[in-house]
């Protein structure tokens, strides 16, 4: 099984869970859980909405954009995004003083990328067939 290096938009999530993490700090002396989690550790990210709330929300989001309005389409990646983020985690995510440069660089990097666009182009014509 190979194992890739992370995407540069995996990173930065990756890196944006870690910190809300350690943020919350490790309570010492903590009774942990049998995961060996404290509960300050189970506390530290919001409990996510259902996956299939997430997927109704994306395809809204797609079934929304008019093949004609190329404008609203070169939206489609950015509202996407903002949708999974905050989906992962949590609205007061919109709060963080760096969210509309992460967010515009998530997208840029995501559309920069020819593999990456082909792939969000696959998903896209996906949630338009699911109506």
């Amino acid at each position: 099984m190979a194992i890739d290096r992370l995407s540069s938009t995996a990173a930065l999530i990756a890196s944006l869970r870690d910190d809300a993490i350690r943020r919350m700090g490790p309570a010492r002396g903590a009774i942990r859980d049998a995961g060996g989690k404290t509960p300050v550790e189970n506390a530290a990210m919001p409990s996510r909405p259902p996956v299939a709330r997430l997927r109704r929300e994306l395809m809204e989001i797609v079934n929304s954009v008019s093949p004609t309005d190329a404008g609203a389409g070169r939206e489609l990646p950015s509202r996407m995004a903002r949708a999974v983020l905050l989906w992962e985690f949590g609205a007061e995510l919109r709060e963080h003083p760096e969210w509309r440069p992460m967010l515009d660089g998530i997208v840029d990097t995501l559309m920069a990328d020819p593999k990456q666009t082909k792939t969000f182009e696959l998903l896209v014509r996906k949630l338009k067939k699911l109506k």
